[in-house]
């Protein structure tokens, strides 16, 4: 498994339905691992959990339905960059108050002004979205992903990716 498993698995997800009131395959596997309290809430981090732990990226990822312990998570771990990168996990303040209230994935860095990321819990769903205001980008996690597999070396140069 590596990142371009994650990016697999995230992509797969563009789409789905993930109403925050209602319990979805996120939130229902993030209770059995912690608890009933999370069957409904907020899943932007729990999807992006459960994509890393489907990509077999979990212990690398980090697993978490709260925003704030992922990014302490990644600074204890001297993993929070400032910069983005493909992979990354992208951490917003729309406040203003140096808190992050939403977390996406780093599917492309278009410029220093401009990235799009897979987002859970963004309009009732699974999204690509256009980050276009960098003030809202309050830093990254950067996960050391798994090296890819002898396999899927083979697949992206017989695919020329």
């Amino acid at each position: 498994m590596s990142f371009s498993t994650m990016k697999a698995v995230l992509l797969d997800q563009v789409g789905t339905y993930d109403n925050p009131k209602v319990p979805n395959k996120y939130s229902l596997w993030y209770a059995s691992r912690h608890g009933n309290v999370f069957r409904t809430g907020d899943g932007c981090d729990m999807g992006l959990s459960w994509s890393a732990w489907r990509a077999g990226e979990g212990e690398n990822f980090g697993e978490f339905a709260y925003v704030p312990s992922h990014r302490d998570w990644y600074i204890a771990r001297g993993q929070r960059v400032f910069v983005p990168e493909e992979g990354d996990a992208a951490f917003f303040d729309w406040n203003g108050n140096r808190i992050p209230n939403h977390i996406g994935w780093v599917l492309q860095v278009v410029s220093s002004r401009h990235i799009k990321t897979v987002e859970f819990n963004h309009e009732n769903g699974v999204h690509v979205v256009d980050r276009t205001s960098p003030n809202l980008w309050l830093d990254f996690g950067r996960p050391l992903y798994n090296a890819p597999s002898e396999d899927e070396l083979y697949e992206t140069v017989s695919l020329g990716v």
